[in-house]
């Protein structure tokens, strides 16, 4: 069979831009063999290509298992002779079987040689509502496999909620109190929906803890219940990752990158590799220095892919591999960011970006995803994070360093440099480099002791004293003397001297990327560590330059923790965005058909308005699909053009009114009166001798915990109620105790507010010291604040109050776990029933039954409460 060769066939065929694409990339590798996965319109045209494998002059590593039915495996035969090869054709076959097209293609891409038509992507099978209910239903398949299951008909009002968004293209808001079963509610659809169309579904958490539950306990039964088979992978961001050739070059090269001191570390990392079986830093049992393991983790900048020896084998492509063949995909929400803003920068939303391409995504714990776009969109550079690096290409301390290294490649030849070239590039590497290497380093150390010396004077603080501070640039500090003759020229500087720095190392890579031959580790590594540094010294300077710009739309801020004499000062320049409603509109919602957000504290007060507003889906109409006509707003759009849009709230299945005691003494100081920490140190004193410990006491800040468990703790231990303090270990080390030892108190603050599971009688009394409103002076939170009040919006009741309303009730969320616990809630700030805006947080409750009053009469209720608890154990018993 002839190619067709004519460029009116090609045009039928492949888009120009993607032939010139295709074009671009088999020239990058010298006329090369390169697989190519290419996407269809509807007109079966090439619009979308990527190159996932590069080979040499007679063949190329064929990536079938990134191919998805309806895409093109495309590759170039340097020839220019396009008739297929034996194996060319059992490829195609293979992804024929599949309903993947194949093509051959000369050089330039001007002849392409059909090998496997192209064919139409499938159109989505729905899935059946009722099938999937029954399966949830008493009599069903998870009755009959699970000992003790309940029945719930929330979880059944969720699972057709998340149903219809999967068969619609729609996006669902789903507040799903604790004990609703939402993730089984979410899972049985995405299971479903990836089998039946071949699809992959992506689940994205905020914890740890949610994944782990994922993957080794909910999936695992789902499928043991179901009789079902399909993989679940949790995947995590490449840097957690070990790269095998890293670790073994260092492993062979200890003056390659590592100070001698870390040695010791570096080969008990190379040991554990050995036995790893995913190679996650997760897994290697202790932390490691953050220098060690940069210079041994997977890493984008410093990767050879397919050319590396080890990629058969790597850990990380191990990792993607699975994750390609996998339906049900578990994430956390920074990886499905990165995922985001990699496809809205190349436009590519169904090939491989940080994650497989997936259109229904799952967001559980969604009231993280606003604090988690915040952080992803910005940018922090500090002191160490710049020093490391530099010190990277030299330390002054040992001699040691990449640009040292470096030199002695070029002297014993594994870089062939003509003579007169070596001798120049010997020169620029013992003097030149490092003596640039040290005006930045200097550049950095005197824009942070220089920063130091301006914040100090600005706070007017005793420089024998400890200092914590966050400075927002303000238009008022701009304009200080400080901030122009001290922070700006400092931080100028060194821009202006990391420039010809890294003009002169992208030099260095060019001109020995050149010397080398034959690609080998021993060649390939040193440079991919220069070029990889030299971005990240890049980064860093182009996150400078950002936070010296500033614009309307960002907040900018500086981090300095004043140290003791003997160590530098901890500085951070920081960078983050007032909103990121759009950046989630346009990257998530109008891109992804179906969009489910989930959590069990979304809604203030009963309504979603706050969150919506903070993610981008305010408004319905605006929420349209890219390439959509028009959109369909609530719970029923239907059509080719339209989409479903649901708000979903579903009722808590506990009974509050009879498991929970809620008491609010109303004699109690305000929280901001100097009296309120003896006077809450009096009432915890009582109260937790009626509950017989057995209690989580959570505070908004260190300073209260730390003064009230120094007053009472003692006491308490003296009576037999061990008492343990945030910070005196670690946070699961905190939780296994407290479960262990009932009668225990934990005094808590931050991360113990949410993500903690203690269920039963060891956790029966929780003590809300107060209202969980955020610091106003926090930059982000004092910005937006100023910008709210720009637009008229009033910040308190629009911004600080449903925020704290989230907070207070994901605290409150920690009691009760089961339908069999029951407890008491003691909410130590009067304010939520004296100020107007306590109505929001009482609202916001399962239980209307809330007993305000006197801090006696609170005492005497909750000794009835535990009485009749006891009595009522005991007749369990």
């Amino acid at each position: 069979m002839a190619s067709p060769p004519l460029s009116a066939r090609l045009d039928d065929l492949i888009s120009p831009l993607c032939r010139q694409a295709i074009e671009a990339e088999i020239a990058n590798v010298g006329g090369a063999e390169v697989f190519f996965i290419g996407s269809l319109d509807s007109n079966l045209l090439i619009d979308e290509v990527e190159a996932y494998a590069f080979g040499n002059q007679r063949s190329v590593p064929a990536l079938l298992q990134y191919a998805r039915p309806g895409n093109v495996i495309v590759h170039n035969h340097p020839s220019g002779h396009l008739e297929p090869s034996a194996a060319d054709v059992e490829l195609a076959s293979v992804a024929g079987e599949r309903s993947i097209g194949s093509y051959i293609v000369n050089n330039d891409c001007t002849q392409v040689r059909i090998v496997v038509r192209a064919v139409p992507p499938k159109g989505i099978k729905p899935l059946d509502t009722d099938r999937l209910v029954e399966a949830l239903s008493p009599g069903g398949l998870l009755a009959a496999s699970l000992p003790g299951y309940e029945f719930r008909a929330s979880q059944i009002e969720m699972m057709r909620a998340v149903t219809h968004a999967f068969n619609k293209d729609g996006i669902a808001i789903i507040e799903a109190a604790t004990g609703t079963g939402k993730s089984i509610a979410y899972l049985l659809p995405a299971i479903a929906w990836s089998i039946k169309n071949e699809e992959k579904v992506l689940i994205s958490t905020h914890t740890i803890n949610l994944q782990e539950q994922l993957i080794e306990k909910d999936l695992p039964l789902l499928k043991d219940a179901l009789d079902v088979e399909f993989d679940a992978v949790l995947l995590k961001g490449r840097n957690n990752y070990i790269s095998r050739r890293r670790a073994e070059y260092l492993l062979g090269h200890p003056d390659f990158l590592q100070d001698r001191k870390k040695r010791e570390q570096a080969e008990s990392i190379h040991a554990w590799m050995k036995t790893t079986r995913d190679g996650s830093v997760s897994d290697l049992g202790f932390i490691p220095d953050p220098d060690v393991w940069d210079g041994v983790m997977s890493d984008s900048d410093n990767c050879l892919r397919v050319q590396c020896p080890t990629y058969q084998s790597c850990f990380f492509y191990n990792a993607r591999r699975r994750a390609a063949r996998a339906q049900i995909l578990v994430v956390n929400h920074h990886l499905l960011m990165a995922d985001l803003a990699v496809r809205a920068e190349t436009g590519s939303y169904s090939q491989t970006a940080v994650l497989p391409p997936a259109h229904r995504i799952v967001v559980d714990e969604a009231h993280h995803i606003e604090e988690v776009a915040t952080a992803y969109f910005g940018s922090r550079v500090s002191r160490m994070g710049l020093v490391i690096l530099l010190r990277r290409l030299a330390s002054p301390k040992t001699g040691e360093g990449l640009l040292h290294y470096l030199a002695s490649r070029i002297q014993d030849g594994t870089y062939p440099l003509q003579p007169r070239a070596a001798e120049t590039w010997l020169l620029r590497l013992s003097r030149d480099l490092l003596a640039m290497q040290r005006e930045v380093l200097d550049a950095v150390e005197e824009a942070a002791e220089r920063t130091a010396i301006a914040l100090d004077e600005m706070q007017d603080t005793a420089l024998d004293q400890p200092s914590d501070i966050r400075l927002r640039v303000t238009p008022e500090i701009e304009e200080t003397d400080l901030w122009n003759h001290e922070i700006v020229p400092a931080l100028t500087s060194f821009l202006l001297a990391a420039r010809p720095l890294l003009d002169t190392l992208d030099r260095l890579y060019q001109t020995l990327k050149e010397t080398v031959v034959e690609d080998t580790p021993e060649t390939l590594s040193p440079l991919l560590e220069l070029q990889s540094t030299r971005r990240k010294i890049e980064t860093h300077a182009m996150n400078i330059g950002r936070f010296l710009e500033g614009s309307d739309e960002q907040c900018r801020w500086i981090e300095y923790r004043r140290a003791n004499r003997a160590r530098k000062p901890r500085v951070v320049y920081c960078v983050a965005p007032l909103a990121v409603a759009e950046e989630l509109r346009e990257r998530l919602f109008q891109r992804v058909p179906t969009v489910i957000m989930t959590s069990a504290t979304l809604a203030v007060d009963r309504k979603f308005d706050y969150f919506l507003q903070r993610i981008g889906a305010a408004d319905p109409a605006g929420l349209a699909l890219a390439g959509r006509a028009s959109f369909q707003g609530g719970a029923e759009g239907s059509g080719d053009s339209a989409r479903s849009f649901q708000t979903l709230l579903l009722e808590t299945p506990f009974d509050y009114d009879s498991q929970v005691y809620i008491g609010v003494p109303t004699d109690l100081p305000n929280p901001n009166h100097e009296g309120f920490a003896r006077a809450l140190e009096d009432f915890l004193s009582k109260s937790l001798r009626i509950s017989r410990g057995r209690a989580f006491v959570l505070f908004t800040s260190y300073s209260l915990l730390n003064r009230v468990y120094d007053e009472i703790a003692g006491e308490l231990e003296a009576d037999g109620f061990p008492c343990l303090r945030q910070g005196a270990a670690g946070r699961s080390v905190l939780a296994k105790s407290f479960r262990r030892k009932i009668g225990s108190i934990l005094f808590a603050t931050s991360s113990f507010w949410e993500g903690v599971d203690i269920a039963g009688e060891a956790l029966s009394c929780l003590v809300l010291t107060r209202l969980p409103f955020v610091v106003p002076s926090e930059p982000i939170i004092e910005a937006r604040v100023e910008a709210m009040k720009k637009k008229g919006v009033d910040p308190f009741s629009n911004l600080i109050v449903p925020r704290a309303v989230i907070r207070f009730r994901q605290g409150f969320g920690r009691l009760i776990r089961r339908s069999e616990d029951r407890g008491a809630v003691l909410i130590c700030d009067h304010r939520v029933a004296t100020a107007s805006y306590g109505r929001t947080f009482l609202g916001s409750l399962p239980t209307r039954k809330v007993h305000i009053a006197p801090a006696r009469e609170v005492y005497r209720r909750l000794e009835s409460f535990f009485e009749a608890e006891e009595t009522a154990r005991t007749a369990h018993k």
